[in-house]
Formats: C-alpha cells, sequence, structure tokens
C-alpha cells in the first residue's frame, strides 16, 4: 500500500520507519500545503496525519482534502483524546482516529481495515476463487496452501485485489508498490505479473487467475469454468 504522511518532522519519521517496515510505500510532507499538494497530484491508498499538522489548524488538511474532492481515506493520529476532538475529525472527513501513544498493531489494522473498506472489502481476506488474500497478513493461499512471494510481488498482487474484478494500469500498480523505488520503466510491471501468472499457476495446477487488457492492463478474478461441448445424437 502507498501512504502519505503529514505531521511533524519526528512523528513523520517514526511513522515512516515502522509502516516501510510492515511494507508500506511512503512518501512524507512535513507541512500542511506541501501535503495537500502531493495528495492533489498522486494518488495514494491512505492519508495519516496529525489532528493539526505544521502550517494549518486543527483538521484544516482534512477538511481541504476533501474540498479538492480527493477520495483518498484519511487516518488521524493524536495525542488529543478529547470526545470533541475526534468528533471534530470525523466530522471533518477523516475515515479514522487513533489516539497516541497507539499500539503499533493497532494502528497497522486500523489503517488495513479502512483501506480494505474503501474498496468494498469488509474482511481482510479477499476471495478469489480458490485464491485467499489475506492484506493484512500479507499472504496468499491457494485452496489452503501458502504461495510465497517477494515483497514487490506482493504488492502488485495487493494493488489487483483491492481492485478485484476492475482493470487496474500498470501505471496505478507502480505508483502503490516498491517497485517504483528502483525501477522506473512501466515495463517491469509485466514482469512481475508475469512471476506471479507462474506462481499461482504452479501452485493451483495450471489455474491462470489475471487476465490481461491489451492497452489498459490487469484484471485479477476468478477463472470461469470451461464446461466441454456436448455431442448430440442425431
Amino acid at each position: 500500500m502507498r501512504a502519505l504522511l503529514v505531521a511533524r518532522e519526528s512523528i513523520a519519521a517514526a511513522l515512516q520507519t515502522f509502516l516501510q517496515r510492515e511494507g508500506y510505500s511512503t512518501e512524507v510532507a512535513i507541512d500542511g500545503e506541501d501535503g495537500l499538494d502531493i495528495a492533489r497530484r498522486y494518488s495514494f491508498d491512505i492519508v495519516v496525519c496529525e489532528l493539526t499538522v505544521p502550517g494549518f489548524g486543527r483538521c484544516e488538511l482534512t477538511r481541504r482534502i476533501r474540498s479538492a474532492k480527493v477520495p483518498v481515506p484519511i487516518v488521524i493520529v493524536s495525542e488529543e483524546s478529547a470526545p470533541a476532538y475526534v468528533a471534530e475529525a470525523l466530522h471533518a472527513g477523516a475515515d479514522d482516529y487513533v489516539r497516541a501513544p497507539y499500539d503499533p498493531n493497532e494502528l497497522l489494522a486500523r489503517l488495513c481495515a479502512v483501506v480494505r473498506r474503501t474498496h468494498g472489502h469488509p474482511s481482510a481476506t479477499i476471495m478469489v476463487g480458490d485464491l485467499a488474500i489475506n492484506v493484512s497478513e500479507r499472504s496468499v493461499k491457494v485452496d489452503g496452501t501458502l504461495v510465497r512471494l517477494t515483497n514487490k510481488e506482493w504488492d502488485v498482487l495487493e494493488a489487483l485485489a483491492l481492485n478485484v474484478n476492475r482493470c487496474v494500469s500498470r501505471e496505478y500498480i507502480l505508483e502503490r508498490s516498491h517497485v517504483h523505488e528502483e525501477e522506473t520503466e512501466i515495463k517491469v510491471i509485466d514482469a512481475f505479473v508475469y512471476k506471479l501468472r507462474r506462481k499461482l499457476a504452479h501452485a493451483s495446477g495450471g489455474t491462470q487467475y489475471i487476465k490481461t487488457e491489451w492497452g489498459k492492463g490487469y484484471i485479477l478474478g476468478a477463472p470461469k469454468a470451461i464446461h466441454p461441448s456436448r455431442e448430440t445424437n442425431i
């Protein structure tokens, strides 16, 4: 997943270290204007910010992102625990509010839950035929058998899984993965999709779950059953 972090430098650094360790691709802004500009220009799976970010008033970043019609989910992290502040943040357009000091595992779970709900997946496990893709555990199983993926292969699969049965462009996948940190050629996505197809096919006995939409991108979906034609006796 790709996260934009907007907070004081020390808070942003701590969040970035933690989220990158958990497999997130992150961008950091240490003041409200930069955060708003980046959120408008680029696509993210989630924005994590403080209640009051440098240069902006309380909840102002959230309000301005919503006013700009940017559909990204927003999670507030704050030391303020008063119910009035929580209510204000949620009314401003935040999707969740996490009080600091927070348990890292709880924060991670809340971020995953918000992103899942935004994409229409209430459960941590997304089922695609025999595939069980758990976005919280970053794991995929075929009929109960674990398929081992590299971090970059997982990033590609996650982008497809969160948009199951919808066409996902190579540009979208590249933006939301760690692939872009080392590779700038869009065609590198094709190579990772090939590796994914090969691993999933090997685990499933040849089943192909990823379809190519030429000139558009890729679609992850349950393969349709193929019924042999029946001979008609005349």
